[in-house]
């Protein structure tokens, strides 16, 4: 049996780095110069491809990375306590979000490739009841399909300046 009498009770650095069988790094822990820490973890050619985190201003976060270095999707959860689901595509842009509100209020965003919201599915807040909204390019609401309290369906389309055109019922 070893003899834990020489172990160190705490160990301190600024940074740990973990080798594989060939000493070649697969993952660190550290912290950044800002003040913020990361486990990062690597593939065979040194490349991170996922890291869990916390910002310097206290968000916790986990990001998946493509082959290209590239983020593709990131958990966090913001200040105010909301979890957010961002995914991004091979260029990087904001392509998708789920997220809950601050009420607890679920949300999803379908965003276009100039990072304008384009599509919503969400529950409203005071009845949970599920809608789906549209937006042109301007980012006006076009149209809008949903249930209504009452458990009847619900379309709606509105003109250019967000006026209402055709609805029903």
């Amino acid at each position: 049996m070893a003899d834990h009498a020489d172990v160190p009770e705490v160990v301190r650095a600024q940074r740990f780095e973990l080798v594989d069988a060939n000493g070649k790094m697969r993952g660190a822990l550290g912290s950044a110069a800002d003040g913020s820490s990361a486990l990062a973890f690597h593939n065979e050619k040194g490349e991170t491809r996922a890291a869990l985190g916390v910002r310097l201003d206290g968000v916790p976060n986990v990001v998946f990375f493509d082959e290209k270095g590239e983020v593709r999707a990131t958990l966090s959860v913001g200040s105010d306590g909301t979890p957010n689901l961002v995914l991004s595509d091979a260029k990087g842009k904001l392509r998708a979000a789920l997220s809950l509100l601050a009420d607890g209020t679920p949300n999803l965003w379908l965003i276009d490739e100039k990072g304008e919201v384009r599509a919503e599915l969400s529950l409203d807040k005071e009845s949970s009841t599920p809608g789906v909204r549209f937006f042109d390019e301007k980012g006006e609401v076009r149209a809008e399909l949903g249930v209504i309290p009452d458990g009847r369906p619900a379309l709606m389309f509105n003109n250019e300046q967000g006026e209402i055109i055709w609805s029903a019922p």
